[in-house]
Order: structure tokens, then sequence, then C-alpha cells
């Protein structure tokens, strides 16, 4: 079953100066024939002056801020209604930008979340900021982070699975990134391509490193993992030559390198989602990966 995105919320961020995940959102809607809500999350400094007002005043206020920025969202959407395509628009009130956004996505049912993303002045990496960070790993739903408005003419798709031997949550992950991936790919007319990073095995007690045969034990995980790839090939059909089992120790490096190499404009990754304490990590790989490159994302997200 291939990635279908039939509700996706935009986010439309006032605190910025560009709205670059409005086209894609746009196109997205058209290309998966979905509806289409543009959010935005709004507190006005002056409402903290509030023991200068009184409450009819602090409610006036209140209200004009709302029809003010809803008629900005109608504006930006109206152009995009008129090709036929069903959008909304919703204006949240909440002193906290991002947690605004998470109780109007856990009290909905979108299944994609659309967001700009920028790229450090001087560093070549997108600038994750803190709303990114907390959608990323407290909102239920996959999150698409883009760095500009248009839909890239991608040469690649590169989509970065994990292979866990005993793992049926990663194994499901997988398959969603898969689809994903493949999906963006016909969408966008270029080569869906895999990676899967290999890690070598270390016994760090000089003790006990007598116990294990290093090779043995490296040429079976390696085993399982060719085997793991060769079923998701078969399985989808896809062209070896575009599926990357690379051995190494540390994903975050080794995966930017294979972005550059393969010339991919998007990654599709997982994040797997937790609640309670644990809830605030998205895993540290992935999190690695996110400060190494400079293109868009969308972050699959798969709930414990």
């Amino acid at each position: 079953m291939m990635f279908q995105a039939k509700n996706i919320m935009v986010v439309v961020d006032y605190r910025q100066k560009n709205h670059h995940a409005l086209p894609r959102a746009i196109k997205l809607a058209e290309l998966f024939q979905s509806q289409l809500t543009l959010v935005s999350c709004i507190y006005p400094e002056v409402m903290n002056l509030s023991t200068f007002f009184g409450g009819e005043k602090l409610e006036q206020i209140k209200q004009n801020s709302l029809d003010e920025k809803k008629a900005l969202l109608e504006e930006l959407a109206a152009p995009f209604k008129k090709t036929g395509i069903n959008i909304q628009t919703r204006v949240i009130w909440n002193k906290n930008f991002y947690k605004g956004l998470l109780e109007h996505i856990e009290s909905s049912d979108y299944d994609l979340i659309v967001k700009t993303a920028h790229c450090h002045s001087s560093l070549n990496t997108l600038l994750i900021t803190p709303t990114d960070w907390h959608l990323l790993r407290e909102s239920p739903v996959s999150l698409f982070l883009v760095k500009n408005g248009q839909w890239p003419e991608s040469k690649s798709i590169l989509g970065a699975i994990k292979i866990q031997a005993t793992d049926e949550q990663h194994h499901s992950l997988n398959e969603k990134i898969i689809e994903c991936t493949l999906s963006l790919a016909n969408l966008c007319k270029a080569t869906p391509q895999l990676v899967n990073v290999f890690p070598w095995p270390i016994f760090n007690s000089v003790q006990f490193k007598h116990l294990f045969d290093e090779k043995g034990y490296f040429d079976e995980m390696k085993d399982i993992h060719q085997k793991a790839m060769k079923k998701y090939i078969d399985k989808y059909q896809l062209a070896e030559e575009n599926v990357h089992l690379v051995e190494g120790l540390n994903a975050a490096e080794i995966i930017p390198e294979v972005i550059s190499s393969s010339q991919s404009d998007i990654l599709v990754m997982g994040t797997v989602g937790r609640k309670g304490v644990s809830g605030s990590v998205i895993g540290n790989t992935a999190e690695k990966i996110l400060y190494e490159i400079d293109c868009d994302v969308l972050a699959i997200k798969e709930l414990s």
C-alpha cells in the first residue's frame, strides 16, 4: 500500500518572512487530492499588558487579532481555492506557538504536517528551530520540513531505513519509509533510493574479547542485513543498484554522505514517538542527521 496524505495541515508562521511550506503543501494536495488546512497560532505581545486593560478590552483585542490573521490566511488561500482544492483556514489562540499547534494536531485527524524550514546563513545545513524539534519529538503525525517553495527537480529521493533483526516496530516503520519514498519519487519523477547502515562489531572489553569471533559475528550480522534488504527489494520491486547497504560505525555521518553522493533532494526518515517522559527524544541518530543535512526532510512517525 503506497503512501497517501488525504488530510494535510500546513503551518503558516507569521514570525517568518517566507512561507515556503505553502506551495509545497498545495502541490501535495493536488497530487494526493487532499483536503488542506492552513493553520497559524497567534498571541500578540499586547496581551502581556493585561493588567492595563479590562476583560472586555482584552476580549476585543483577541477577537480583532483572530479576525486579522484569519483574513490573511484566507488571502493566502484564495488563489488556490480557484483551482478546486478543498482549503480550510484555522487560527489558534495560544501563548506558546508549538503547544498551540500540538493541541490542534492532537484534536484533529491530519496525516501529514508541512512546515517551512530554513538553512543556516553561514553553514550549508538546515536550521531546525525549537518549534521544529517539538513537532518532530511530540507530534503524532508525520512532518515534512521544506527549505524552499519550489518542488525540487529531484534526481533522487533517499529513504533511510534501519534493519533490526527482531524488532517488528522497526520493520513496520521501514515499510512506511519505503512506501513514502516510492510515492514521492513517483510524484517527482525521481529515482527512489534506500540506505541502511550496517554497524561494525565492537568489543570494548579486552578481558572477554577472546570469547568472540569478530569476523564470524560480522559475517552473520551482514548476512541478516542483506537478507532483510533483499526481502524489501523483492516486495517493492526495487532496483538493486539503488539500494545501499553501507558498512560503518556512525549512521549520522554516513547518511549525509549518501545524500550528497546520490544527489538526493529529500530524505525520508523515521521517528519513533513515545508517550511520557521519553517522548522528548526521536533517537540520537535521527537528531544528529538533522544537524548535518541541507535537503528537505520527511519524518515518518510510528507511535509506540
